[in-house]
């Protein structure tokens, strides 16, 4: 590296160099990683999961638009369509999250019987997938990527605190003993004589809160891979 190089990595990137390094992280962000190794019938239940996450987000859509009908109409009908859909929408919440915990005792099985193969397996193919995206970054300046990746680590921190607030950290609580706690809750709420109503409310609206955790969660970690790329990236050039 050139001396005149050296002084240019160590002064404010430009505004080219930069959007260069965003446009490798964004297409890095984006792109859908490889999944762990997994088996038919887990594809399976993958596949009906998104499924069902389309037809509760429909749902979902639904119920608004008829609870913003009812007020200013005042048309009881819709209101009790409306309850309908809401319980419609718990159950398919609740087979979503089930299907979620069985691709996961599944896969804790499999990593259990053998706990290093698969392990390794997704370690291939992530750095094989990686591979691009971590040779197109070394072609960067290293000012740029200094720069880029001071500000990807404060978006990332502020988008998990602000997902945080609304749905807590699902990671460190875990999936199955929140889906205990929500069951636990609503069986309290039914023996100290809460409405149906309420207690029908509330479930859906955890379980929505439960589901906005998992997808922080899975968010943050395409985030963490993404900063650790351009973290690798910057140790070449030292």
């Amino acid at each position: 590296m050139t001396t005149t190089e050296i002084k240019s990595d160590t002064e404010v990137p430009s505004a080219a160099d930069v959007q260069a390094v965003l446009a490798i992280v964004a297409t890095a962000t984006m792109a859908k990683p490889p999944s762990p190794p997994s088996t038919i019938w887990e594809k399976r239940v993958e596949r009906w999961q998104g499924v069902i996450g389309i037809l509760v987000l429909a749902i979902m859509i639904t119920i608004l638009t008829l609870a913003g009908l009812a007020v200013p109409v005042k048309v009881k009908l819709l209101y009790e369509v409306a309850m309908i859909l809401l319980n419609l929408m718990l159950l398919l919440c609740y087979l979503m999250c089930f299907g979620i915990s069985l691709v996961g005792i599944s896969f804790l099985w499999r990593l259990a019987t053998n706990p290093y193969a698969l392990f390794l397996q997704h370690v291939d193919l992530v750095s094989q997938f990686d591979h691009p995206s971590v040779d197109a970054l070394n072609q960067c300046r290293k000012n740029a990527l200094q720069y880029v990746l001071t500000h990807y680590k404060y978006q990332r921190l502020g988008y998990e605190r602000r997902a945080g607030m609304i749905a807590g950290a699902i990671e460190k609580v875990g999936l199955l003993p929140a889906l205990a706690g929500l069951i636990i809750l609503l069986s309290n709420l039914s023996k100290a004589g809460v409405t149906i109503g309420l207690s029908d409310f509330i479930g859906p609206v955890l379980l929505s809160f439960y589901g906005i955790g998992v997808l922080s969660a899975h968010m943050t970690h395409r985030m963490d891979r993404v900063i650790a790329l351009l973290e690798y990236s910057l140790q070449l050039k030292k």
